[in-house]
């Protein structure tokens, strides 16, 4: 069951014997946390090959480059930017995640 919850006393009305908290940055306003605090992430998403069928993650000038091959996708990451409330994607950020994994996959990006 997915269920959009605006009270934390919405919480103890449900019925299910698990429930697991995805809220992200609305843990904030939901908990009332002024003490938490985001970490941005960007994540971008290639066409699923067969082919890859293995994972890395690799030091990066900018903490680190990983890479997880999936069915529907192959997803390449390497961001955290502690302190970012923005949700909006970063071209310049998804430019570096992939230059960085064309530089381990041995390839030259040009820009």
């Amino acid at each position: 069951v997915i269920k959009t919850i605006q009270a934390k006393s919405e919480i103890t009305e449900l019925n299910q014997p698990q429930i697991i908290n995805c809220t992200g940055l609305g843990a904030a306003s939901l908990f009332d946390d002024k003490e938490l605090i985001p970490v941005s992430g960007q994540l971008c998403v290639l066409l699923p090959q067969e082919d890859i069928d293995y994972s890395y993650v690799a030091p990066a000038k900018q903490g680190s480059l990983y890479m997880f091959p999936r069915k529907d996708g192959i997803i390449l990451g390497g961001t955290m930017d502690k302190g970012n409330w923005s949700t909006d994607p970063d071209p310049l950020v998804s430019k570096r995640i992939l230059e960085g994994h064309a530089n381990i996959a041995g390839k030259v990006v040009k820009s």
